[in-house]
């Protein structure tokens, strides 16, 4: 009996070890178990998307974009560590008829998608500020997003980044270059 009560002492101490603090600006700090210290982020995504989203009054009309092809807005986003960044965001429709099926809730999701994979990619995502997002459909059923960015490397530097994702008619990612 005593024998089975230390096994379960000591299993549960491993699991007590955790340690989470909270610093000063409030953030939750979690010490892992090979002794490093992770921030905790509770990601609101409604409120992501939002912040970025490309509204009907951003292109007037569907046609503005066909017009003035390619069609270029700037519109704030949030960097890595949460401050606004004006960033240029092209559409090219290269297909007239598909300005018909030009799809915004569709758009905002893929840019979303895009930028999100492009900062879990990066060594430091908090370093993430988004440069350009061009939108570019090759059929009725291919889109490419490309994001370009900056972001530091692990001294401390500024360097430039590109990533082009591939997406379905539905707005999935089927390919990262």
């Amino acid at each position: 009996m005593n024998k089975l009560l230390l096994g379960v002492f000591l299993i549960t101490s491993g699991f007590a070890n955790a340690e989470i603090v909270t610093n000063s600006k409030g953030e939750s700090i979690n010490l892992k178990s090979d002794g490093t210290w992770v921030k905790e982020v509770n990601v609101n995504t409604s409120e992501l998307q939002n912040s970025h989203e490309i509204t009907q009054s951003d292109l007037i009309s569907s046609e503005k974009i066909i017009a003035t092809n390619p069609s270029i807005l700037t519109k704030k986003m949030k960097g890595g560590e949460d401050q606004d960044v004006n960033v240029k965001i092209s559409f090219m429709v290269g297909i007239p008829e598909n300005i018909k099926t030009f799809d915004l809730k569709k758009s905002n999701r893929m840019i979303f998608s895009a930028v999100e994979n492009t900062k879990s990619t990066l060594k430091n995502p908090y370093s993430f500020i988004p440069r350009k997002i061009q939108m570019l459909d090759r059929s009725p059923t291919e889109w490419y997003v490309t994001v370009e960015y900056t972001a530091k490397n692990s001294y401390g530097a500024d360097v430039a980044g590109k990533r082009i994702f591939k997406f379905d008619q539905n707005g999935k990612i089927i390919g990262a270059v």
